[in-house]
C-alpha cells in the first residue's frame, strides 16, 4: 500500500460557503516542500563565468573580423555607423588581445577579396562579410595576426 496520505482534489480546492473555493492544501507539507524545491531550483543556477572574468570566450578576432566587415559595408553605403562602432569597440574592449592587432584585423578585413560569383547580383562586399569566417586564407591570416 502506498507509505503516504492519499491527497484528494476535493480536499485541496474545496468552496466555503460564500462558494469561492479555498485551497486546503496551502498547509500541507507535501505541497509546502514541493513549493520550497521548485522555489531553490529555480532562483539557483551554475556560474558558469567568473564574475571578475570579463573577456571574451570565442574566438574574438574573428567576431572582431566579422563586425568590422559591416562597419566597412556600412560605411561604403553612408549608413549610419554608431551601432556598428559600438559593437565593434565593446569587442576590443573586452577582448584579451591588443588594440593594435584589432587594428591589423580591420585592415585585412578591408582588404580581403574572396573570389566569389554573386547568384541574385548581391553586393560583393556583404557577401565577403559572410564568408570571411569560412574562408581557410583568411582565418589563416586572422591566425597569424593572433599569434604575434
Amino acid at each position: 500500500m502506498w507509505p503516504f496520505k492519499t491527497l484528494r482534489i476535493s480536499k485541496i480546492f474545496t468552496p466555503n460557503t460564500q462558494g469561492k473555493f479555498v485551497s486546503g492544501a496551502a498547509g500541507h507539507p507535501l505541497i509546502v516542500a514541493l513549493a520550497l524545491v521548485v522555489l531553490i531550483a529555480g532562483c539557483t543556477s551554475p556560474n558558469l563565468q567568473s564574475q571578475n572574468d570579463s573577456s571574451l570566450t570565442s574566438d574574438e578576432l574573428m567576431d572582431f573580423a566579422k563586425a568590422s566587415c559591416f562597419s566597412w559595408y556600412f560605411k561604403k553605403k553612408g549608413y549610419e555607423l554608431d551601432d556598428i562602432k559600438s559593437i565593434s569597440g565593446s569587442i576590443v574592449e573586452l577582448g584579451s588581445h591588443s588594440a593594435k592587432k584589432f587594428r591589423d584585423v580591420a585592415f585585412l578585413v578591408k582588404d580581403y577579396n574572396p573570389k566569389v560569383a554573386s547568384k541574385n547580383s548581391i553586393d560583393i562586399d556583404l557577401q565577403k562579410c559572410f564568408l570571411l569566417e569560412r574562408d581557410p586564407k583568411f582565418r589563416s591570416a586572422v591566425d597569424a595576426i593572433k599569434n604575434l
